[in-house]
């Protein structure tokens, strides 16, 4: 599945709690008197949000949190829409705000652990993931997101133990497919990163870091035809690709060398 559909999937179903919990959807709000206008305001920033308009939601919030600063559902949907627009920083101000209202509100800590991860605060952002998965553990994406930040600690028994815990729920996402590839090559496991990588490029022929990354464990088990042949194979996809003219002369070298 496609990374921000299978995000966007996640997210449809914790925002439908959100709009079925009527306290919580009206919490923040100064005057209740104006929730059927808020209703309505919701419904086409959610449109927006979910088509990728990630400016215009954050505009329509913008516009309404200017006289109603604390209404809890539009502040989720600011901070979503800088996530996406990767201003996370700004993001994390949104998340905090809803957490403090809502301390167990999965999707703020969920998203406030990944733009953590994006800052590379990768012990913060373990923390604020586990707490999300405490909520909702059978959130593919968390489970990923935990991986990704256990792996740049050089954790990485932790890292392959999440993401195959990720996989389970979501066995054909090549993301935590390559990244768990790639945390068995970090430990030397050459054979079973370059299965994971044969089944990203199973699922996606042209996916590039997993052909490179392939090429890269192949170099390091001393097999340097057979890390040329997926070298080139970027090339055919990225002609321009230096990285991987500089790959294919370094292994006629190594080759030479035997």
């Amino acid at each position: 599945m496609d990374k921000d559909k299978q995000i966007q999937k996640i997210e449809k179903l914790s925002l439908k709690k959100l709009s079925e919990d009527s306290n919580l959807a009206k919490r923040g709000l100064r005057d209740l008197g104006i929730w059927p206008k808020v209703q309505t305001l919701l419904k086409e920033i959610e449109k927006q949000y979910f088509a990728h308009n990630y400016q215009a939601c954050l505009d329509l919030c913008n516009e309404l949190l200017s006289t109603e600063p604390h209404s809890f559902p539009i502040i989720t949907f600011k901070g979503l829409s800088l996530t996406r627009m990767e201003n996370h920083k700004d993001a994390i101000m949104c998340f905090d705000q809803l957490l403090e209202e809502k301390p167990d509100f999965e999707i703020a800590l969920s998203n406030k652990g990944f733009c953590l991860l994006k800052l590379e605060k990768h012990h913060e952002a373990i923390i604020i993931l586990k707490k999300a998965l405490s909520i909702f553990p059978d959130n593919p994406v968390t489970l990923s997101n935990l991986g990704y930040c256990c792996e740049s600690i050089r954790d990485y028994e932790g890292a392959i133990k999440v993401y195959e815990r990720a996989l389970s729920l979501d066995p054909e996402n090549i993301y935590t497919l390559h990244d768990l590839g790639y945390a068995y090559d970090d430990i030397g496991q050459y054979e079973k990163a370059l299965e994971m990588y044969d089944r990203v490029l199973y699922l996606n022929p042209n996916f590039l870091t997993a052909i490179f990354n392939k090429g890269r464990t192949y170099e390091k088990i001393g097999k340097y035809s057979d890390a040329i042949d997926y070298y080139i194979k970027i090339l055919s996809i990225d002609p321009n690709n230096i990285m991987a003219k500089r790959d294919i002369d370094r292994c006629k070298l190594l080759i030479g060398k035997k």
